[in-house]
């Protein structure tokens, strides 16, 4: 199901462009997304943020809001075979994603929009969302939508662009965007982004090395190092670079949020106080007083209804 009426049409074809480039094999390597390692990136998740996931003797349903080539997807459907995970993008590729992953019993794909899912209110015991909802017209808007769709007590995980300031890597990807590119890149044809976005890396490949190298030892001191892939080569650094340059100018939206403002959605929506250990990650469960408001959730969608 796919509510073309409510979607950025822009960024619908150009993510859609983008994961047909990566499943044709021209992004980045296999088993990398956003120059991090798949596996690694959703074990250190699944430890760090929703561990619970690991105890409990209940099949649980996980959703992978905005799941673009679903790679993270299909890790977790690996990661929780007791579980079923459900993938949901905008995008059109996600009819080759579903028939990449068929093989995956518990893995189900869903096309539609993170503004306007076509899923049940509270139907889920873990809903994830890494890089997406700061692409739609309202981040909180978005936000409050995934949050809806999670059951009293379960959790929401969400990694939203940190606002100028907060890290260096991002500062240096939004000075790319904002100056480099003079946030022209949600304006020109998709296939020219790209074009522009691998001269551009092909143009400045040195001082992006000593950038990516800096930040990399930065953020090992931060995060695991095994999350981050080893470049062999050049080449497999240019194409991390280009796949995550056109990520960063392309769309339309790209909101940025401080810690604080965040925190404020999940408390509004009845979550505890989320985990905000790193930079653009958020984690929380519903309080068990939140079972009341998710109650008035369904009567409201009820009403909607009539």
């Amino acid at each position: 199901m796919l509510v073309e009426g409510n979607l950025d049409r822009h960024s619908v074809k150009g993510f859609s462009f983008q994961w047909k480039v990566r499943q044709g094999g021209a992004g980045e390597d296999t088993g990398v997304i956003y120059g991090y390692r798949i596996p690694q990136l959703v074990e250190w998740m699944s430890q760090t943020f929703f561990s619970h996931l690991d105890t409990t003797e209940r099949q649980q349903w996980i959703l992978d809001a905005g799941c673009g080539s679903a790679e993270k997807s299909a890790e977790l459907a690996v990661r929780y075979p007791q579980h079923q995970v459900v993938a949901i993008d905008q995008s059109t590729a996600i009819r080759q994603t579903a028939a990449r992953f068929g093989d995956v019993a518990n893995l189900h794909f869903v096309q539609g929009d993170v503004l306007r899912p076509p899923l049940l209110a509270g139907a889920f015991n873990q809903v994830i969302s890494i890089g997406v909802l700061h692409h739609t017209r309202s981040t909180q808007a978005a936000f409050d939508k995934v949050a809806d769709l999670v059951e009293p007590r379960g959790g929401l995980f969400v990694w939203l662009y940190p606002r100028e300031g907060e890290d260096s890597f991002w500062d240096g990807l939004y000075r790319q965007r904002d100056h480099h590119f003079a946030g022209l890149g949600s304006k020109l044809p998709i296939p020219l982004v790209m074009a522009w976005c691998r001269l551009y890396v092909k143009m400045f490949s040195n001082q992006i090395k000593d950038f990516l190298v800096r930040e990399h030892e930065r953020n090992c001191q931060i995060f695991p190092p095994e999350i981050y892939p080893v470049f062999h080569n050049r080449a497999e650094m240019i194409r991390s670079a280009v796949f995550l340059s056109f990520d960063n100018v392309m769309p339309r939206y790209q909101f940025r949020h401080g810690s604080q403002e965040v925190i404020g959605w999940y408390e509004a929506k009845g979550f505890g106080a989320p985990n905000t250990s790193y930079p653009g990650f958020f984690a929380a469960r519903r309080s068990k007083h939140s079972d009341a408001a998710a109650e008035d959730v369904s009567a409201a969608e009820s009403q909607d209804d009539e």
